[in-house]
């Protein structure tokens, strides 16, 4: 008889973690990939490897239960997790079953996606223990006042620019660099905060969205989650200036510009993935870009 999809042993899943096959995506380094199961099922498991990975694994459990107790339905079930919450498995959203992890975006999927950030947001706080939305990004993290224009760091943003193509956004930078942004932060909703595609897997099928990577939720700033998840959209190919002008607020996506400049500057630390900058490097010239049009 087939175990429901709540009550799988972590036993279950340990005996089969050396068959794991690696999934491709993201940049965290834990572990992560597909078991089949000794019934034949698949599903999917992550594996915290050091101290911040196993952190935010315990807190994406915890994410997962909450999101399952109050109905949250753009969230993948979570099967099992170890007994101190370090690696869990959630059902397999596999591209054999129709799912789509690529970045080949349609307003539809946009749709969807926007529907479950705006359904997220809508939930009432009070249902999370207070440590799951403790904000992690805010206003203390604006990137803009590190990037001393006199700082090398900064200067090796420009070669980068014009390399790129943007040297026009050179002197916008570099008015910008070393002030204070204008945006005012807010805590008022609840939020993703890393809704890429990479992260959000899609059924055009049956119109299902499913979100993954939960160690970003937050209670903070939808202007600043539209930010980022319109911005990698945006990125892909797909223009999201023309029908999504009410969900791009010019001072978030200047401010996520900052952040992510700031971020590119930094060294990848040991063993990180270097085109972790390299992305948000990019994802900051599109975000100034999206800011310029909106003023």
């Amino acid at each position: 008889m087939s175990i429901p999809l709540t009550q799988i042993d972590w036993g279950a899943i340990e005996r089969r973690l050396a068959h794991l096959e690696p999934v491709e995506g993201g940049y965290s380094p834990a572990t992560r990939g597909i078991i089949t199961l000794d019934e034949g099922r698949t599903v999917f498991v992550k594996i915290g490897v050091n101290e911040h990975t196993r952190a935010w694994a315990q807190k994406e459990v915890q994410v997962y239960r909450r999101l399952r107790d109050l109905g949250y339905g753009f969230s993948p079930r979570l099967l099992s997790s170890a007994p101190d919450g370090t690696a869990f498995a959630l059902e397999a959203l596999t591209p054999q079953d129709g799912w789509d992890w690529s970045d080949r975006w349609s307003q539809e999927r946009l749709e969807h996606v926007l529907a479950a950030t705006d359904r997220l947001a809508a939930m009432d706080p009070g249902g999370f223990d207070l440590t799951l939305t403790k904000p992690t990004l805010t206003a203390q993290a604006d990137g803009w006042p590190r990037l001393d224009p006199i700082n090398p760091r900064t200067r090796a943003l420009y070669p980068k620019l014009e390399a790129l193509g943007a040297s026009d956004l050179i002197d916008l930078v570099e008015t910008r660099a070393g002030r204070r942004s204008a945006f005012s932060m807010r805590t008022d909703a609840l939020i993703h905060l890393d809704v890429r595609s990479d992260n959000c897997a899609w059924r055009a099928a049956t119109r299902e969205v499913k979100l993954v990577d939960w160690n970003w939720l937050q209670l903070g700033d939808r202007r600043i989650d539209h930010a980022a998840l319109l911005t990698t959209v945006h990125m892909s190919g797909f223009d999201v200036t023309a029908g999504y002008s009410d969900r791009l607020d010019a001072a978030a996506l200047a401010w996520m510009a900052g952040y992510w400049f700031a971020a590119s500057t930094k060294p990848i630390w040991p063993g990180g993935p270097p085109a972790l900058r390299d992305f948000q490097f990019e994802a900051a010239v599109t975000a100034l870009r999206l800011a310029a049009g909106r003023t």
